[in-house]
């Protein structure tokens, strides 16, 4: 006791000092780890293992620190001394309000939440102390959150913050083991939440899948099932994300084993979901449309939260699409829209509006998209994937190949992004092409190929080759004189009824003779 007791007067000393009454925050550091190197040598000295929190504390609120500053053993201790002889927290809270407060400035705002949230002064029998902890970490997990935003255009900032995130999920795992096992699993996933709807181009999917793979092996080592298989199905969401669908299928089969036997069906649910994306993905329709039907009927079993069950909607609208009924996908769509709205998830609600307007312009209904998007609902959600959709509905409408191609091009960048709306609408331009072609060779009965080409402005081969295929579906009766590189159309002949006459009057003779077979067979 004497160690501890002689430990805390050298932060005493430090707190009460003049030094740092005047001091900036760069000074601030300086003391800070002049402290820390005495009270670190005095630990090391004396051979404890029992480095008080607040030194583990005040160094995750330096990330700029090497991670070889403190001992491995003093990390792992879980037997750290708190408080003074009388066992108050008398200096933790002194080194609350008088560092980091002073810390709080623009600059170091950041540093100044992760050490809040990093300083393990909680006593297990103090319910007080251990409710203020988990209040530090949402609030510092919130304020992480707010900061690595799009609208943060301050670079080096930025780069800062999501430093400073990541360096909380790495050290957050030592400072759980005060907690109750549902109350840290609790404190886990809704921190690595906050940090996994950081948008990707802040936060990379490789860095997010990291985090999430080194929280997996942490759940095993400490023995924590259940734990484990929730930051596994978002390992699994993040790998079909980031399109290893290999793996994600893998994962789900052996987490899908694991949840039949212990009967977790809200989590069975959220898994079949992921391996019908993931099997659609790699164009298994057939696989993903029985996994949906599977997670359906988990979904029916229990009480599936409206989120999901938008979820559910939104991908049984793209397999409905998949399969061009596009009138029940559209209503699919809108549900899952109307859900996720109600949610406030603007990213999927824009998703859902999106695909709505893609299943109007595929029914030939792209009149009205106009109305759709004037809708008092729909108003908030006026982005440039929703412009662009629009523009495509208006080329789409007027039937005009060049304008619907020159949409195409003009926004790329919101239209290729999105596999879905990319192979829908490049199967709309090939029907629009169809017909452009049907009405230009209409009034001919031999024409050239290369006045269909300059008539509908594209490369000769590409008409050609649309044309041939258009010939063995049948769109057209004719042949291409390729020697003369002309087109002949035939007048489209009454289909001859011979054939299908006898084939009816042979399974009728077939019929009486099995009739008088039957007959005869009384008789004897």
């Amino acid at each position: 006791m004497d160690e501890v007791f002689h430990f805390r007067l050298i932060f005493y000393k430090f707190l009460n000092s003049q030094d740092l009454a005047n001091a900036g925050v760069p000074d601030i550091r300086l003391l800070l780890k002049e402290c820390l190197n005495q009270c670190i040598g005095r630990v090391n000295n004396l051979g404890s293992t029992n480095l008080s929190s607040t030194i583990v504390g005040v160094l995750l609120a330096m990330p700029d620190l090497e991670q070889g500053f403190l001992p491995k053993d003093c990390l792992q201790s879980k037997e750290r001394t708190i408080g003074t002889e009388n066992g108050d927290q008398v200096p933790l809270v002194m080194l609350s309000a008088k560092i980091f407060d002073k810390l709080l400035d623009s600059d170091s705002r950041m540093e100044a939440s992760v050490a809040m949230m990093a300083l393990d002064f909680v006593d297990q029998e103090s319910v007080e102390v251990t409710k203020q902890k988990e209040l530090s970490l949402a609030e510092c997990g919130d304020i992480l959150k707010k900061s690595c935003t799009s609208e943060n255009h301050d670079l080096s900032a930025l780069e800062k913050h999501r430093h400073i995130f990541r360096s909380l999920l790495y050290n957050l795992r030592y400072c759980l083991h005060p907690f109750p096992k549902q109350k840290a699993a609790k404190i886990v996933t809704d921190t690595l939440n906050k940090y996994l709807t950081i948008e990707n181009s802040i936060v990379p999917l490789e860095d997010k899948v990291s985090i999430v793979e080194m929280y997996i092996e942490w759940a095993e080592m400490e023995k924590r099932v259940y734990l484990r298989q929730s930051l596994e199905a978002r390992l699994m969401a993040l790998q079909v994300d980031n399109c290893n669908y290999s793996p994600a299928l893998e994962l789900g089969t052996k987490l899908l084993r694991e949840l039949r036997k212990l009967d977790d069906k809200a989590l069975l649910m959220e898994i079949q979901l992921l391996e019908s994306k993931a099997y659609f993905s790699v164009k298994n329709v057939a696989k993903s449309r029985a996994a949906l039907t599977s997670a359906r009927t988990t979904a029916n079993a229990i009480y599936c939260p409206p989120k999901i069950q938008a979820a559910l909607d939104l991908q049984s609208g793209i397999l409905h699409a998949e399969e061009r009924d596009f009138k029940t996908s559209f209503s699919y769509f809108f549900e899952a829209f109307e859900g996720f709205d109600s949610f406030g998830d603007k990213i999927h609600a824009g998703l859902g509006l999106k695909y709505m307007l893609l299943a109007k312009i595929m029914m030939g209904n792209s009149s009205e998209v106009d109305g759709l998007l004037s809708g008092k609902l729909t108003l908030n959600y006026l982005s440039n994937e929703i412009l662009a959709m629009q523009a495509v509905a208006k080329a789409s409408s007027e039937r005009s190949l060049a304008k619907f191609k020159q949409t195409l091009v003009q926004y790329e960048s919101y239209l290729g992004a999105d596999t879905i709306i990319k192979t829908h609408l490049e199967t709309l331009y090939d029907d629009l092409l169809e017909k452009n072609l049907c009405k230009i060779i209409e009034p001919y009965s031999i024409v050239e190929i290369s006045h269909v080409a300059l008539l509908i402005d594209l490369p000769v081969d590409l008409v050609e080759h649309k044309l041939s295929k258009m010939i063995l579906d049948k769109t057209f009766h004719g042949i291409l004189d390729q020697g003369n590189g002309n087109l002949i159309v035939f007048d489209e002949s009454e289909a001859d009824r011979t054939y299908e006459a006898a084939l009816d009057t042979f399974s009728q003779m077939g019929e009486v003779v099995n009739s008088l077979y039957t007959k005869a067979k009384r008789l004897t």
